[in-house]
């Protein structure tokens, strides 16, 4: 378990990270962050993977605002046979996911299988949701494994009041090239409003449900 409890928590650069990986059988821990204010900048990550066959960790955050900026990530992906980790987001205010223009790997929020565990679930609770070119991403894939991925992709649920995805960003819960697993499913639950705008340079702004 690692527990973190803050009036603000900030990490800068990619070096800067919370870790929590599993590569035996034995379940991964659990990563449980309580803050205010909660940014992530220029590459930081937040991680619970899994490579081997234990079940990988979970993500909790609870904070007022949440923002992930310049590429960085929360990752909760599996590269073995384990089930992998949930993240479970609540931001009382706003979260944000913004990467500049053209950046290939946008800041995002990741729990993706490349093997045969499952992917875990993504949940996001807030009642603004702000992505300019970021990610939110549950998809199966093949690319990291030797050989077919069979896990099948989590599934995200999204509950807010106003949710705007512009400039290249995408939700994606998806089985691409390389896999035999099953996509996931997105459910968003907006009282007010969902606007999905514009296409960024790389990439179109969407929200994906499809197999490959």
């Amino acid at each position: 378990l690692i527990s973190v409890q803050a009036t603000s928590i900030h990490l800068t650069g990619q070096a800067s990270a919370i870790n929590a990986l599993t590569e035996g059988s034995g379940a991964g821990g659990i990563i449980r962050l309580q803050a205010q204010d909660i940014t992530l900048d220029d590459g930081a990550q937040i991680k619970a993977e899994t490579s081997g066959s234990g079940r990988g960790g979970h993500i909790q955050i609870e904070s007022e605002t949440l923002n992930l900026l310049g590429g960085s990530a929360i990752e909760a992906n599996t590269e073995g046979s384990g089930e992998g980790g949930s993240i479970s987001i609540t931001a009382s205010q706003a979260l944000r996911l913004e990467s500049p223009a053209g950046m290939n790997v946008p800041s995002g929020i990741r729990a993706s299988t490349y093997d045969s565990g499952d992917g875990g679930y993504i949940k996001l609770i807030s009642p603004l949701i702000v992505m300019d070119n970021g990610l939110v991403q549950a998809k199966t894939q093949g690319e990291l494994s030797e050989g077919i991925a069979n896990g099948a992709a989590g599934n995200i649920t999204i509950e807010t009041r106003q949710i705007s995805l512009e400039n290249g960003a995408q939700i994606d819960t998806s089985s691409r090239a390389g896999s035999n697993g099953t996509g996931g499913s997105v459910l968003i639950e907006a009282s007010d409003s969902i606007s999905v705008t514009g296409r960024g340079t790389n990439f179109p702004t969407a929200i994906f449900a499809n197999t490959f």
